[in-house]
């Protein structure tokens, strides 16, 4: 999951270690071998200069090789990281218009098939089923005992998903847009409410699908394999120049080994940025890996599940409707409606996936990280602003809390652009008839 931090905390950050990459560097071979090596051959070159066996312009042959090499292989690296953080953040775009797809179809099948409760959550029920086996099925693995105890799939639909060859998450997805096409041709559903439905169900695959074309089509390995040359080609480079000033030091041997333990500090020092740089750039090229600023794919499932979940299990309210009264229509108050129908969806959860909710919401990284931005979230009223604001005393707390006629601050806006609200009753918050209609019966138009 996501490592959270906030960005104020420079110094925090800097001596931080947990979610860095340069944890990832100082267990990597590469540099942990590259450190001996320097050391032996910045003593070998130092003996050899003693010995006047190596050639005059050795030291123009370092600097030219440092600055060849190091000179490609920025501009490789440069390249290689954005295209990598390109692959990251479109694999976490389309998560998110992939989740928000969910959230927009539960919204609807929600309102448009109210009538048919028990319709509804199968249709949702089917379609989280998809997104959990799209994810699945990108990770290569079979996952049925995860499927069954989220209760998303059936015995029946079990049996014939393992038997035809068909893409399990496709198969689902169509099951419901299936679902969806039948109430249309019974004519229980309006044509047009359909295809809003159908536009949101074709969204939410063109976006999710992504994640497996991007897996599948890794950056050319000609171009990854041309940067690791040049990264060792560099460290060659770098190695022999800092090795050529460590030997050209006076002979006095204190001060060639403080020299020497400094020099190999420096190298230490900058191959440890360098491939930290590279490891940083392979950790974002696979958004769906182990690393620790990877993508998180259990809340990309549950988020939305839970989501319609908790919209189904709740009872719905019954829609406004317009009635004619005299010729002029007028608002009914809305009604509200308990679940009736044991719905397989709506079961109640196993305690692994509770525990898992529950680590969510306090204990993940996008917990820790919505606690960090909510802290220095900007203040909603605008009250601390001053009269430069003209919204500021009017939505302050002072003018919506309980108060008289005489502390009512003024406002800044002039009285004809606020409109008048209908007044609720205080025993509920739902509006009421008399809300909406006045005692003449003259109405609220409708738009």
């Amino acid at each position: 999951m996501p490592y959270a931090y906030d960005q104020d905390k420079l110094v925090r950050n800097i001596f931080s270690w947990a979610g860095t990459s340069v944890r990832e560097v100082v267990q990597s071979k590469l540099w942990l071998i590259s450190l001996p090596l320097f050391a032996g051959f910045q003593f070998w070159v130092f003996m050899m200069l003693r010995r006047d066996e190596i050639p005059k312009d050795f030291e123009a042959l370092g600097m030219y090789a440092l600055g060849f090499f190091g000179s490609l292989f920025v501009f490789q690296m440069a390249w290689y990281i954005n295209t990598c953080y390109q692959r990251f953040q479109r694999s976490w775009l389309v998560a998110c218009k992939g989740m928000a797809r969910l959230n927009d179809l539960s919204m609807q099948v929600y309102s448009y098939l109210s009538y048919d409760h028990e319709l509804s959550c199968d249709v949702m029920r089917l379609m989280h089923a998809a997104n959990h086996m799209l994810y699945i099925d990108q990770a290569m693995r079979s996952r049925w005992d995860l499927l069954e105890r989220r209760h998303l799939i059936t015995p029946e639909e079990r049996e014939y998903l393992e038997s035809h060859g068909a893409s399990k998450w496709f198969q689902c997805a169509c099951w419901a847009l299936q679902y969806i096409g039948g109430e249309v041709r019974a004519g229980r559903l309006e044509a047009s409410l359909g295809l809003a439905m159908d536009r949101s169900i074709c969204e939410w695959r063109q976006n999710t699908t992504h994640h497996g074309d991007v897996s599948r089509t890794p950056i050319p390995f000609a171009y990854y394999h041309l940067m690791l040359m040049e990264l060792i080609l560099f460290k060659i480079g770098l190695t022999l120049r800092i090795s050529l000033c460590f030997a050209q030091q006076p002979d006095d041997d204190v001060l060639n080994w403080r020299w020497a333990v400094g020099s190999c500090m420096m190298f230490a020092a900058i191959t440890l940025i360098v491939d930290a740089m590279l490891l940083t750039a392979v950790m974002l090229s696979d958004a769906w890996g182990t690393h620790t600023e990877n993508l998180p794919v259990e809340e990309y499932l549950l988020i939305p599940f839970m989501n319609s979940r908790t919209i189904f299990a709740s009872g719905r309210w019954d829609n406004h409707r317009a009635i004619s009264k005299d010729g002029k229509p007028y608002y009914e108050a809305p009604t509200f409606g308990e679940v009736s129908v044991d719905c397989m969806f709506l079961r109640e959860l196993h305690e692994q996936d509770v525990s898992l909710i529950n680590e969510l919401k306090t204990e993940s990284g996008w917990a820790k990280q919505k606690t960090i931005s909510a802290s220095k979230f900007r203040k909603l009223d605008r009250a601390s602003c001053g009269n430069s604001v003209g919204l500021a005393n009017w939505a302050s707390p002072t003018a919506n809390g309980p108060q008289d006629s005489s502390t009512v601050a003024p406002t800044y806006f002039p009285s004809d652009l606020i409109p008048e609200s209908p007044t609720f009753s205080t025993a509920s918050s739902l509006p009421t008839r008399e809300a909406w209609n006045d005692e003449s019966g003259k109405g609220t138009k409708m738009s």
